[in-house]
């Protein structure tokens, strides 16, 4: 059974290896100086454990320490009776154990290096976005398993990947504030009562976090609507624990058809159902913007935000969007564009993670592929 943690693995090791290089020190002083070829060399006996054998086998800790009976005894050591011609100058003693020290602690420094070396960076100064929207026992276009998302947290633990907040992920596009190498957001899109079922109880269990983008109207209606959506209940009590919730508009994520083609209702002039009249240039930006404007009162009001952020359905926007959001102070959008972001992005790039064709293997490829621009 394993009995303890990683760290006192660690500290463990450590110190086995620097008793290892003391013993081998001193015995080598041994065979120059009088002093130290006084004392007997402690032999550990076999069943003292190497650095290795107590990494991969714990129930080698267990085992007896050297026999006492092969350390020399102190009146062995200090006997008046030592040969004075023998006793080398207080100088020359001093500079053996210093030598000693010397060596120890280099090798306790490279042995802290050794523990403590960072997991390969990919990427400085630059921050993957990561893009989710259901999770199912049933996979699908936009829906993955549970143990596929988990398997998905390990790959970011195991490789180095760091994953920070979307405040934290602001402040560095405001250039308020660095992130660390290989910085990974999680976001989740639409408002699926799965988040909360699944994705929110293993990212706690990880320590991470991530930022879900809303359809508030969803949220505001109370329509039953499958898979489920999440209620104001879930939302707060999630953002009481340091997730974050912000737009997907209020209730602009349904697709129109413009000549046979299925686009979002952003980037087209609808048609007026009874009058069958298409809007104007200046109904079609009203529209947008009171759409956005709602859905940020309604989240500053209910969760506080300190700032409006966009998400835009199926990723699809033109310029009327852009300027009606900044308009209304919204800095930041986040698109369906591939890719890593650096600190001078507006619109943000995101990587989808969410679909069942994302193996582990290429889910890495595409986050280390920062690397290489």
């Amino acid at each position: 059974m394993n009995i303890f943690t990683e760290n006192q693995w660690r500290r463990l090791s450590l110190i086995i290896a620097v008793v290892w290089v003391l013993l081998g020190i001193v015995h080598h002083y041994s065979t120059q100086h009088p002093l130290l070829n006084s004392m007997q060399t402690v032999k550990p006996t076999p069943e003292v454990v190497s650095e290795k054998s107590a990494l991969h086998d714990p129930e080698a800790l267990e085992s007896p320490m050297p026999n006492v009976q092969q350390m020399p005894s102190l009146e062995a050591t200090e006997s008046p009776t030592a040969n004075a011609q023998q006793m080398p100058s207080l100088e020359a003693t001093q500079k053996a154990f210093s030598e000693v020290n010397l060596a120890v602690s280099s090798q306790i420094a490279q042995q802290s290096q050794t523990i403590s070396a960072p997991s390969t960076v990919f990427y400085r100064d630059k921050v993957a976005v990561i893009t989710y929207h259901h999770i199912d026992s049933h996979e699908s276009s936009v829906t993955i398993t549970p143990e596929r998302f988990d398997s998905h947290l390990q790959l970011l633990k195991k490789n180095g990947f760091h994953v920070i907040s979307i405040e934290d992920f602001i402040d560095f596009l405001q250039q308020k504030k660095s992130v660390p190498p290989n910085a990974v957001v999680i976001t989740f899109d639409d408002g699926y009562e799965s988040f909360y079922k699944y994705a929110y109880p293993l990212l706690k269990k990880e320590g991470m976090t991530a930022t879900m983008f809303l359809i508030v109207s969803y949220i505001e209606d109370g329509t039953v609507r499958q898979p489920p959506i999440l209620t104001w209940s879930e939302i707060e009590d999630m953002h009481k624990e340091g997730f974050s919730f912000y737009s997907h508009t209020y209730n602009s994520h349904d697709s129109i058809f413009v000549s046979g083609k299925e686009i979002s209702k952003l980037v087209t002039k609808t048609v007026n159902p009874t009058t069958h009249i298409p809007e104007t240039d200046t109904e079609y930006k009203a529209r947008i913007k009171n759409d956005f404007k709602k859905a940020d009162d309604i989240l500053n009001a209910k969760l506080g935000n300190s700032i409006n952020l966009l998400c835009l359905p199926h990723g699809q926007y033109n310029q009327d969007v852009i300027d009606q959001a900044k308009q209304i102070g919204i800095p930041f959008i986040f698109t369906g564009i591939e890719g890593i972001n650096s600190s001078n992005d507006k619109l943000i790039k995101r990587i989808n993670g969410g679909s069942p064709y994302m193996s582990d293997k290429l889910f890495l490829a595409k986050l280390t592929a920062g690397s290489k621009k």
